[in-house]
């Protein structure tokens, strides 16, 4: 049962709130850059419209967005309203961390991961992509997180229960990915998905894959669903991103709150 660290401590809220936008926008211009190969840490921000440099009262985590109406002050052309989107991501990231954390050590272990999480969700729903440069370090994390809450580790689990949730995790997918080229011949499952779980089970143990893995064929299933009503029914050739799907359902377990 969680409850905002301490239930009276107002100056982590609004510590939050201020600094969750921030982080996100920093997550947007990785979500941007990457798969680009621009720079991520160096370079100032620009309209991408007429390259005009952006002034520090128009780079505000969401508040610039909304006073700007979504459009560039110097050519007026529409803005792509991603970092906004992933600003405000990184807000529920943290409230929900917040809301369940009973330590400041799980507050940052949660919103580590969730902010992790939302980025390779982000990369992987639009580019189908989940670059190791952040998984690998997410499945690191994981386990050095839970060195730091021990003994009781992350999710009630042990630190060995860690490293076979890894382990599981990678193996399950990696081995299914095997099985699905040979039926039919091609691949369906990406090594980036195996390695997702992996991470997963570095943050939560392995109890909670199968919880997991669930609740994203739901999610799948639910978004094919969808399609079908609105006239794009799916095929064998349809594409979902599992990845963007297990990465919800990774941060719940996490959280505690999957059954």
């Amino acid at each position: 049962m969680g409850g905002f660290v301490t239930p009276t401590d107002s100056t982590t809220l609004i510590f939050l709130c201020l600094i969750a936008p921030v982080i996100g926008s920093f997550l947007g211009v990785v979500i941007m850059r990457l798969p680009t190969g621009e720079p991520i840490l160096i370079g100032r921000s620009k309209c991408p419209a007429c390259g005009a440099r952006l002034a520090p009262w128009e780079m505000i985590p969401l508040v610039s967005f909304l006073v700007q109406k979504a459009h560039c002050r110097h050519c007026g052309t529409a803005i792509a309203p991603l970092h906004f989107w992933v600003e405000l991501a990184a807000l529920a990231v943290a409230l929900m961390a917040a809301w369940r954390a009973q330590s400041v050590p799980e507050l940052v272990a949660w919103c580590v991961l969730g902010f992790i999480l939302l980025t390779l969700a982000w990369l992987d729903a639009r580019d189908y992509w989940l670059p190791d440069v952040i998984t690998l370090p997410g499945i690191l994390a994981g386990f050095a997180m839970c060195a730091w809450i021990a003994p009781a580790g992350l999710a009630g689990a042990t630190l060995a229960d860690h490293a076979a949730g890894a382990a599981i995790g990678f193996l399950a997918l990696a081995l299914l990915r095997v099985i699905y080229r040979y039926l039919r011949g091609r691949d369906g499952i990406g090594l980036g998905d195996a390695k997702l779980l992996a991470l997963a089970g570095a943050w939560t143990g392995w109890e909670e894959l199968a919880s997991i893995m669930l609740g994203a064929a739901m999610l799948g299933i639910a978004i094919a669903l969808l399609g079908h009503l609105r006239g794009n029914p799916a095929s064998g050739r349809t594409r979902l991103p599992l990845g963007a799907l297990m990465a919800p359902f990774i941060f719940l377990a996490a959280l505690g709150l999957l059954p």
